[in-house]
């Protein structure tokens, strides 16, 4: 018999003891639910010796999430630092790490063209997706450092320093620039190669999301869609000049600013730096796994007589284990389609469909009360600036359609499919993420005010609220 999901909820919040965070957006149990269930307790411990306590993941048509304990995810930051200060840059494990899997990566994305996997019986596309899946999930948790990295973190750092030569607001300031290409441009250049080329298979990636993966046969057009949304090539070569003089700026000011600075304090402003960029950057990697995932999952459902449209209910491990041929199995994917809910920790997992709905519920509130009531909302610096507007909340991909331009977007975490309505917004405003995350390196390029990690600003705002976005302070007020 299937136990409740409200039960697995009640432990869930009993082992969190309060300290409860989400992140949220456009997932899949597919392309998200099992990267940490089947990935972390093995590949984890290969950098570090402590747990997550729990997790739990759910997933709803093409809105999901995961809640975890903040405290615990921040300790791998703050290791991954101290290993630095006494390694040297060149010796930390998951550092080297992180460019060992990504060549490897770049490397199965290349020899998996969908034409090259059609030709592969069942059991060799077994081997591949599981390790492409493996690749993955290295991927994360060489990279998971950088996840969790925000402003306060970064001042108790500052602070715990003992050669200081200036104030923590002047290094934050300088020390948050991004200073290397960012994945917006990288996609962008990738756009413009491909419009060229007949082969679209090295732009497949880029549309990739926690949620599916286009099929090949929709790639060609969806490039020429989006240039064509952007303004066509020569808009998007502008913009692309201008963020690379800005990123040329940035790094001048950088280079003559680490100067100045001590010994200490370099070595915390090249982790920052190292901690953003790393975010960013692998964002292409894991977006080239889901790819091959996804690919081998259409292959396997068709030739399974499955529903190809089935398969974001899927998990991955159930296509290499073979469970996915078993009696009942297709039962099981419509009974996910309305809600499934995933408890996992180190000693193993629990999927469960039922009482979706009221789990959800039961989260949070739990997440909202321990809060306490809320008068305004606050969160860190994404970029400064200040900006009135109304509130329009944007959950997923579907939801574009309804962004006002001239609106302040509110939303759990931004994606790259996000960049063009965040283009027209007049501030962002996250429930998650610190200095490293997607809204807060997009938004400084784009200069446009932006506060993140409010944890709940999605559920205590309104569409249609006008607010005040202050995000020299990171305060958002209900006007």
């Amino acid at each position: 018999m299937q136990k409740s999901a409200l039960e697995l909820a009640e432990k869930f919040k009993k082992e969190m003891a309060g300290k409860i965070t989400s992140q949220e957006g456009t997932f899949s149990s597919f392309s998200y639910g099992s990267i940490l269930p089947l990935g972390f307790p093995p590949f984890i411990n290969r950098y570090y010796d402590f747990d997550f306590i729990s997790f739990l993941f759910f997933a709803e048509e093409k809105y999901g999430g995961i809640f975890f304990n903040l405290p615990a995810y921040q300790q791998m930051t703050i290791h991954s630092y101290n290993r630095l200060i006494k390694l040297g840059i060149k010796n930390v494990p998951e550092f080297n790490g992180y460019r060992k899997v990504r060549v490897e990566i770049q490397d199965k994305y290349d020899k998996s063209n969908p034409e090259i996997l059609e030709s592969k019986d069942n059991n060799q596309l077994f081997e591949i997706l599981k390790e492409a899946f493996e690749l993955e999930v290295e991927l994360f948790v060489t990279t998971v450092f950088s996840e969790s990295m925000d402003e306060a973190m970064i001042k108790s750092l500052y602070e715990a320093l003992k050669d200081k030569t200036i104030d923590f607001e002047t290094f934050i300031k300088t020390a948050t620039q991004p200073t290397f290409e960012s994945f917006v441009t990288r996609y962008d250049k990738t756009l413009l190669e491909i419009n060229k080329d007949s082969d679209c298979y090295p732009a497949q990636w880029v549309f990739s999301n926690y949620y599916i993966t286009p099929d090949i046969s929709e790639i060609k057009a969806r490039v020429k869609q989006t240039i064509d949304e952007k303004g066509g090539a020569e808009a998007i070569l502008s913009e692309l000049k201008k963020f690379s003089d800005e990123i040329d700026e940035h790094r001048k000011n950088l280079e003559k600013f680490r100067e100045s600075l001590s010994g200490e304090e370099q070595t915390l402003l090249d982790y920052v730096q190292l901690a953003m960029e790393v975010r960013d950057s692998r964002k292409e990697g894991i977006q080239q796994t889901l790819t091959i995932l996804n690919n081998i999952a259409r292959i396997l459902f068709k030739r399974a007589g499955l529903k190809i449209e089935d398969l974001v209910f899927s998990f991955p491990h159930e296509l290499f284990s073979g469970k996915y041929l078993e009696k009942g199995f297709t039962d099981e994917l419509q009974k996910r389609k309305s809600g499934v809910w995933v408890y996992y920790n180190k000693d193993g997992w629990v999927i469960s469909t039922k009482d979706y709905k009221k789990t959800k519920e039961n989260i949070y509130a739990h997440i909202d009360k321990a809060d306490g009531e809320v008068k305004e909302i606050k969160g860190n610096i994404g970029c400064k600036g200040k900006a009135e507007g109304k509130v329009n909340i944007i959950l997923n991909e579907k939801d574009f359609s309804k962004f006002i331009p001239g609106s302040v977007l509110v939303t759990s975490m931004t994606r790259p499919e996000f960049v063009p309505i965040m283009k027209k917004s007049v501030a962002i405003i996250t429930d998650e993420g610190g200095v490293t995350c997607h809204a807060a390196i997009v938004s400084r390029e784009l200069n446009i005010p932006c506060i993140i990690g409010t944890k709940n600003a999605t559920r205590l705002l309104k569409n249609g609220d006008l607010v005040e976005v202050d995000a020299d302070k990171g305060v958002v007020k209900i006007l």
